[in-house]
């Protein structure tokens, strides 16, 4: 499958398709998320799992001037859409859970250190021209963390395009459990993002 994804523009155009699109309006996608997704699952528990895919296809492609405006951007980075995605679909813990599942140290770690927040406090620490402006990146963060799930999958693609242009990987993985968690657990979520975001900003001397 990777060598196929590797080389299927197909595939990319067809999960691309998805962004800011429900399950219902993402007939090409089914081919490649399906299976990943059971079919006892109401179609708002299948989202997180459409929309990361969608994510990780748009960011492949080639940047455009768009993408460099406050609130756009994107770079490829490397590993095919396809197979990012199925990755991330299936991956353990973030398969189930949103938050880290109990008794797994080393994902809740995850969770904490690479999350979207740890991500835009990156872009804010970047040197000169390249870094985002902090001020406006910190608004945006409160207004993700205040947004209903439909509100905020729509926001995710400029939001990730913009990083990716300045070269911020997104954990996928982490990301999807996020999501996946954001109906039952959206306060929890939000806290560590913007925790996370702090921190990273403003490390102690024992993190510097």
């Amino acid at each position: 499958m990777d060598a196929l994804a590797r080389s299927d523009t197909g595939a990319r155009a067809a999960l691309r398709s998805g962004v800011r699109q429900p399950v219902t309006k993402c007939g090409r996608m089914h081919r490649y998320l399906a299976r990943h997704v059971s079919e006892t699952w109401p179609y708002a528990r299948q989202q997180p799992y459409y929309t990361v895919a969608a994510l990780i296809a748009d960011s492949s492609r080639q940047p455009t001037a768009a993408d460099e405006d406050p609130v756009a951007g994107d770079e490829d980075t490397g590993p095919d859409s396809e197979s990012e995605a199925a990755d991330a679909a299936s991956t353990g813990p973030g398969r189930e859970s949103a938050a880290a599942p109990e008794g797994d140290p080393v994902w809740w770690d995850r969770c904490r250190e690479a999350n979207l927040g740890a991500a835009l406090a990156r872009g804010v620490r970047l040197p000169g021209k390249q870094a985002l402006n902090q001020d406006t990146t910190e608004k945006r963060l409160h207004l993700l963390t205040r947004s209903s799930s439909h509100t905020l999958h729509t926001r995710l693609p400029e939001l990730t395009r913009y990083l990716r242009s300045r070269g911020i990987a997104v954990d996928w993985a982490v990301l999807l459990g996020d999501l996946a968690a954001w109906e039952r657990s959206r306060d929890e979520v939000a806290t560590r993002w913007l925790q996370t975001f702090y921190r990273t900003l403003h490390p102690s001397a024992d993190e510097a």
